[in-house]
C-alpha cells in the first residue's frame, strides 16, 4: 500500500542520474483519486539462460557490447523500484542458466540475484532442464532440446566434453519421478535452501536433486498468498509434497510457479498445456485444488494465456513467458504483474529494462522497450472475492484503496530513460534464427535452424 503519489509524472522527478529508481520529491503532483486502488504487483523472471551465459568472463557479450548484462540490469531496476512498482515478491520461472555444468553462468546468475536480496526483495526459484545438466542420451533418441542444448551448451564457454551426445536430456517415467542424476548438482550449490531461508517469505524445500521445490507466503494489502514453486517436470513425490502444502494452508489463495506447463498451439497463438507433463499437472494436481487461482511458466519460447476451469467449475489463469528465443535471448524482458483487487483484474506488463538502459545510439529495431498486446501485456478479469469464496473470505479494505497504476509508474519510468524507443503494439515474434554471435556458436554449427 502507498500513499497518493505520481498521477502525473515529470521524468527528471522520476528518475535519479545514477539509477533506473523513483525519487520522492515535492514537485511531483499527487494522483487522481479516482485513479487509485488497492493494488500490488509481482514481478516475473522468464527464462535467464542465455542472459547468464552471455556475461561470464569467456565471453563478456554484453558488456562489451552494451556496457552494461541485462540479468543485473534487471535485478537492479525492480530492487530500486520496488517501493514505487508496489512490488511485494518476485517469481523465477527456471532455466537460471543454460549449461549447468558451467560454473562462469551460475556466478553470473548469483551475482544478479544478490541484488535483489540486498535490496530487500524476497523471490522464489526454481531449476529448469537446463539447470539439471545435460546427460548423456539414452538408446539413440533425439529431440528438440538436444538440438538447441547441442548448438549453445558452450555458449561463449570452453568446451566441455560429455559422454555421449553433447547436451541431450533423457525424460524417464516423469510421472514417478525417476529421472537420471547429475553427476554436478550446481543448481543446489548456488540456490541452497539455505539461501532461500535467507528470504522472509521462505517456508520449506522439497530438497532431491533435480526436483528443489519450494514454497513462500508473501502478503500484499492486507492478504496473504502462497507461492508453490516447482521443479521442471516435477515428480509424483514433489506433488505430494506440495498437496500437504496446500493442505496445511487451506485458506490461502495459491499461485503455482514451475517451468513448464504451456505451448503454443499449432497456429503460433493459441496456447495450450503441453502433451505428457503439462496436461498431467493440470488433470492431476492444479485441477484438483481449488486454492490454485494462477500458475506460471516458461520453457516453450512465447507468450499468452491459457484460462480454464477446475473442477469446483472456477477459472485458473495459465501464463506463458518465455523470450529466450528472441532477439539478444531475451534482451532484458521481464513481467510485472499487477494485481488490482478494486477493479479485479491481472494485467501483465511485459519490458525491458535493459533496452532502456542501452545507449541510444547503438539500439536497433529489434530492442523492445515494452509491449502494448494482448498477448504479451495482457489483462485478465477474475471477481477475487468470488473466486477465493470456497476456501476463504477476501474482502477488499477501502482503506487499502490507495495506490496508483504501478504499471503506468513502469512504463513512464521506461520512456522517460530511453524516449527513442516507443511501445510495440503487435505481439512479439520469434526470429528465423537465435539473435547469437558467432562466438557463441560451438565450432561446426551455425545459428540457423
Amino acid at each position: 500500500m502507498r500513499s497518493k503519489i505520481l498521477g502525473s509524472v515529470v521524468c527528471s522527478a522520476l528518475l535519479t542520474i545514477a539509477t533506473f529508481s523513483l525519487v520522492p520529491a515535492q514537485s511531483v503532483a499527487h494522483a487522481d483519486s479516482a485513479q487509485l486502488a488497492s493494488r500490488f504487483t509481482m514481478g516475473v523472471f522468464p527464462d535467464t539462460q542465455y542472459a547468464s551465459a552471455g556475461s561470464i568472463p569467456a565471453s563478456h557479450h554484453f558488456m562489451n557490447r552494451y556496457g552494461s548484462e541485462p540479468y543485473k540490469v534487471q535485478t537492479q531496476w525492480l530492487a530500486d523500484n520496488k517501493k514505487a512498482f508496489g512490488l511485494k515478491f518476485v517469481v523465477h520461472l527456471g532455466d537460471v542458466v543454460n549449461n549447468s555444468v558451467n560454473e562462469g553462468q551460475w556466478k553470473a546468475a548469483d551475482a544478479a540475484m544478490s541484488i535483489l536480496e540486498k535490496g530487500g526483495v524476497p523471490y522464489s526459484v526454481l531449476p529448469g532442464n537446463h539447470d539439471m545438466g545435460p546427460i548423456p542420451v539414452v538408446g539413440g533418441s533425439v529431440n528438440k532440446l538436444a538440438e538447441e542444448v547441442g548448438r549453445y551448451a558452450d555458449y561463449g564457454a570452453s568446451k566441455v566434453n560429455y559422454p555421449g551426445t553433447i547436451g541431450v536430456e533423457t525424460k524417464p517415467s516423469v510421472f514417478s519421478g525417476s529421472k537420471a542424476t547429475k553427476e554436478l548438482p550446481f543448481y543446489s550449490k548456488w540456490f541452497s535452501a539455505e539461501r532461500a531461508q535467507k528470504n522472509p517469505t521462505f517456508r520449506e524445500r522439497f530438497n532431491e536433486l533435480n526436483n528443489e521445490s519450494e514454497y513462500h507466503i508473501f502478503s500484499a494489502e492486507g492478504h496473504s498468498f502462497l507461492v508453490l514453486a516447482l521443479a521442471y517436470q516435477a515428480s509424483d513425490r514433489v506433488l505430494r509434497w506440495a498437496q500437504k502444502v496446500l493442505d496445511a494452508h487451506p485458506t490461502l489463495p495459491a499461485i503455482l510457479t514451475t517451468h513448464e506447463i504451456l505451448v503454443k498451439g499449432g497456429d503460433k497463438r493459441d496456447i495450450q498445456f503441453t502433451k505428457g507433463y503439462g496436461e498431467h499437472l493440470w488433470n492431476d494436481f492444479i485441477k484438483e485444488n481449488d486454492q490454485i487461482f494462477l500458475t506460471l511458466c516458461g520453457h516453450n519460447a512465447g507468450s499468452g494465456t491459457l484460462v480454464t476451469k477446475n473442477n469446483k467449475g472456477h477459472s485458473v489463469v495459465n501464463v506463458l513467458q518465455d523470450y529466450q528465443e528472441s532477439y539478444e535471448g531475451g534482451n532484458g524482458l521481464l513481467g510485472l504483474l499487477q494485481f488490482d483487487f478494486t477493479h479485479n483484474t491481472m494485467e501483465m506488463l511485459a519490458a525491458s529494462p535493459y533496452a532502456a538502459k542501452k545507449p541510444a545510439k547503438i539500439l536497433v529495431n529489434e530492442d523492445v522497450l515494452y509491449y502494448q498486446n494482448e498477448r504479451d501485456s495482457f489483462i485478465e478479469h477474475m471477481d477475487f472475492a468470488q473466486r477465493f469464496a470456497g476456501f476463504t473470505r477476501f474482502v477488499v479494505n477501502h482503506k487499502d484503496e490507495n495506490d496508483p497504476d504501478y504499471l503506468d509508474i513502469a512504463r513512464r519510468n521506461l520512456r522517460c530513460r530511453q524516449p527513442s524507443l516507443k511501445p510495440v503494439t503487435t505481439p512479439s515474434k520469434l526470429p528465423a534464427y537465435l539473435e547469437m554471435p558467432k562466438s557463441f556458436v560451438p565450432t561446426g554449427r551455425t545459428g540457423k535452424q
